[in-house]
């Protein structure tokens, strides 16, 4: 019979978190299509988010090479409005948008898979984040993160530092090089968003 310590199953099981967290965060979207997701847009997909997301998806360089959507754009584009919103400029939009790159594949996932993560930020209610119904809520998220991103760098130092940084200190990676990696992809989208 065989016997395991209790140190040896924790082991397993963080492993197993850390491994299944990593495969959500870098799976193709074919595989991230699969988790239920709730619209980013009252209006729902426009013309103009499929026109925009056959534009873009050749110019891309990471993740979303090749395989952006007009959901994704609309997702982006709900991040983007939102941070307009607040009177803050494109970094900040860069910043938040790398952050749901990562996160999610600009995903409004409504169906915790890591822990109880939800929405385009994978924000967890269980850590003070908010309610299920709100981190599904793309205003809300967003505003979730900008105000964490500016309690963790106040007087603006947020836009002097560089945006895979700051995501990291709002989000807490355990893999904390991936939203840099984003970063590129982002600021491309938030300039076409941004007219």
């Amino acid at each position: 019979m065989l016997k395991y310590t209790r140190a040896a199953i924790v082991t397993a099981i963080a492993a197993a978190t850390v491994t299944f967290g990593v495969q959500l965060a870098h799976s193709a979207p074919a595989q991230a299509a699969s988790i239920p997701t709730v619209p980013c847009a009252a209006q729902g997909v426009t013309d103009a988010d499929k026109n925009l997301a056959k534009d873009m998806a050749p110019k891309l360089d990471a993740d979303l090479a090749g395989n952006l959507d007009g959901y994704q754009v609309s997702c982006a584009r709900a991040v983007v409005d939102q941070v307009k919103a607040r009177g803050m400029d494109q970094h900040a939009a860069t910043i938040a948008l790398s952050t749901t790159i990562v996160e999610g594949h600009l995903h409004n996932y409504n169906k915790a898979v890591d822990y109880d993560s939800l929405g385009l930020f994978q924000q967890r209610p269980s850590a003070g984040w908010g309610k299920p119904a709100e981190l599904v809520n793309p205003a809300y998220a967003t505003d979730a993160f900008l105000n964490r991103m500016i309690e963790l760098h106040p007087n603006e130092s947020w836009k002097k530092a560089p945006a895979g940084d700051v995501a990291q200190n709002v989000q807490v990676s355990a893999f904390p090089d991936r939203y840099a990696t984003q970063v590129g992809d982002a600021s491309k989208l938030v300039s076409a968003l941004w007219k």
